[in-house]
């Protein structure tokens, strides 16, 4: 038997991808909560605004900007980092194979590649 054809997937590489598509599901499924669940976002407020303070207060439009930014900001780039070390840590284990630890790596590097162009767009159109 040759050596390729002893070397299995990387169990951390597979981990990686699935890392990376569960944060896109993730983020999806809150964009659809927080914005057209009218529940949903009636919970958030409840748990996070106190009564006395409302969306109107200052104090309570900071809580909700907190909120927000934990759910659409903090979650998903932690895990986006965590999937780039799991997918690092893969690629270079030398008796896995490398498909799923480089396709997780693509994956988790997505955002921020995706991120970089509309920020060249936007720095390059005029004003």
């Amino acid at each position: 038997m040759d050596a390729a054809a002893q070397k299995r997937h990387s169990k951390l590489g597979i981990a990686s991808c699935l890392t990376a598509l569960g944060v896109w599901v993730y983020f999806v499924v809150m964009l659809y909560l927080v914005f057209y669940v009218d529940g949903f976002t009636k919970i958030l407020s409840d748990l996070f605004i106190h009564e006395s303070r409302g969306i109107s207060d200052f104090r309570g439009m900071g809580t909700a900007v907190v909120v927000f930014a934990v759910i659409f900001f903090l979650i998903p780039v932690a895990s986006h980092i965590f999937g780039l070390l799991m997918g690092a840590i893969g690629i270079v284990l030398p008796k896995n194979k490398r498909l799923f630890p480089a396709a997780g790596i693509i994956l988790n590097l997505l955002p921020v590649a995706i991120l970089s162009i509309f920020y060249l767009i936007g720095t390059l159109s005029p004003s």
